[in-house]
């Protein structure tokens, strides 16, 4: 497989300037935190404390725990137990300390303008190193990216998380990056589904191992 080939082929990123460049097409999508150098932040601490806090969201750990013996008898010395449910809820901590030198670059590099825009744009660039705050798979990805700018659970929880955090950001300020499928593919592929997957095709395949490896944080309803 050539990598180079592929990834430019199938895949496409996308900012609100050029939304209408979005196809109308069948794929997977995600959308991405967007790394601004927030010009409020004198310390680079703050900095990488906010980004940790966007993509570190509390999560919810359950499990069962079963014990078989269900009786007790005198002469056998068995016990009788039941079965346990474990529940936790599980904090990710958005701290997470720089080296001590890191705060003197940040203010050589603040210092200047050349430095600070070289800086601010590898800083924007690095935005697709991030895990993606949201994934998904539609029929239609320029329908859908419209969609979820006008009304939807994502947009909900991102605007909500950034009124709370005092973040000037919209889901407009997004990166919205999609993956196109091979269309033959997908219609041969249509003919040979089974029972129980009626409906589903490569992108809900796609779309569910992204989820289970990703775990974008928005994602959760």
């Amino acid at each position: 497989m050539n990598i180079l080939s592929t990834l430019s082929q199938r895949f496409k990123v996308y900012t609100y300037p050029d939304r209408h460049e979005i196809p109308a097409s069948s794929g997977t999508y995600a959308w991405f935190f967007p790394l601004y150098a927030f010009d409020d932040f004198n310390e680079a601490q703050e900095l990488a404390d906010l980004y940790r806090n966007v993509f570190a969201l509390d999560s919810t750990f359950s499990g069962e725990y079963q014990l078989t013996e269900k009786e007790y008898t005198e002469g056998r010395h068995t016990r009788s137990w039941q079965t346990v449910s474990l529940k936790a809820d599980v904090t990710v901590s958005p701290t997470s300390t720089l080296p001590s030198d890191c705060q003197k670059i940040w203010e050589q590099v603040q210092a200047l303008p050349e430095t600070k825009k070289v800086f601010d744009q590898s800083l924007m660039a690095a935005s697709l190193f991030t895990p993606p705050l949201y994934i998904g798979k539609t029929n239609d990805l320029a329908t859908r990216y419209h969609q979820h700018l006008s009304d939807s659970g994502f947009k909900k929880r991102f605007e909500n998380f950034c009124r709370k955090n005092k973040l000037p950001l919209s889901i407009s300020d997004l990166i919205f990056c999609s993956l196109s499928l091979d269309v033959d593919s997908e219609k041969l592929m249509s003919d040979r589904i089974v029972d129980d997957s009626e409906g589903k095709d490569m992108n809900y395949l796609l779309e569910q191992i992204l989820m289970k490896s990703a775990r974008p944080p928005f994602s959760r309803q």
